[in-house]
């Protein structure tokens, strides 16, 4: 379960194979556990507020005379490692002051990955080329399951990535990063837009990929190697005569 929250559980007092009328406060017990009851079926309701930096705790009943379980969660400190889901060319592709993407990834602990996962903090190990949503250096995943992160400037992206409060960071990963100039990011188009020139020729949004416009629709036609990003220059830069630009693979 997951630190700082809240688990219910029910319990159902029986004797004799059947369930026991009324209510036993006693049924279950443990530090913080408090039960409330009965329910319209005769169980009564329990809950436990679990440390925020985990913990557990022992439940006890006084109608059997002994324990009857371990009610038990985890802490941000509990974390051993995180894995991200990356494909092994990733790149991230973005315009001037406007890239950035987000990395899909799950806290694990010792003995496996939980049933609820925690959400994930970073720290920007180069912040002159990539950092959080809003700049930051540092900064935490608003939900759990994936960071987000800005595109600054091109080079290698380094972050540290542990669980949300956290004392220390259990991973790190890199990634390139690539920033078209503003002439390219005008012309990048999304695959799922109509287009009206039968023929034309641009780069699709994410910039690894040209596509030509076919019965109304953009066809993906050609990819860059992986790692590279295509660009478009002007006409007149770098040898290009065409009116709309020249599109290239750097």
């Amino acid at each position: 379960m997951l630190p700082g929250r809240t688990v219910s559980f029910d319990v159902e007092p029986r004797g004799s194979g059947k369930v026991l009328s009324g209510f036993f406060p006693d049924a279950a017990a443990g530090s913080g556990i408090t039960c409330t009851g009965p329910a319209f079926d005769g169980r009564a309701v329990c809950n436990w507020p679990a440390p925020a930096g985990g913990g557990e705790v022992a439940v006890a009943s006084r109608l059997r005379g002994g324990a009857i379980g371990t009610l038990s969660t985890y802490g941000p400190a509990d974390v051993a490692f995180v894995a991200v889901n990356m494909p092994g060319a990733y790149i991230a592709v973005g315009g001037p002051g406007a890239g950035g993407g987000r990395i899909p990834g799950l806290v694990l602990l010792k003995m496996g990955r939980p049933c609820q996962g925690l959400p994930l903090q970073a720290k920007s190990l180069t912040p002159a080329i990539c950092a959080g949503p809003l700049g930051e250096t540092a900064w935490s995943a608003p939900q759990v399951g994936e960071i987000n992160f800005s595109t600054l400037g091109e080079g290698q992206c380094r972050l540290a990535l542990g669980a949300a409060g956290a004392p220390e960071y259990r991973r790190e990963i890199q990634f390139p990063v690539a920033v078209v100039t503003a002439f390219t990011a005008e012309r990048g188009v999304n695959p799922e837009a109509k287009c009206s020139i039968e023929g034309a020729t641009t780069c699709l949004n994410s910039f690894q990929s040209l596509a030509t416009c076919t019965n109304g629709s953009w066809q993906r036609t050609q990819s860059c190697p992986d790692g590279h990003v295509w660009e478009v220059n002007p006409s007149g830069v770098g040898g290009c005569a065409a009116a709309d630009g020249c599109a290239f693979c750097r």
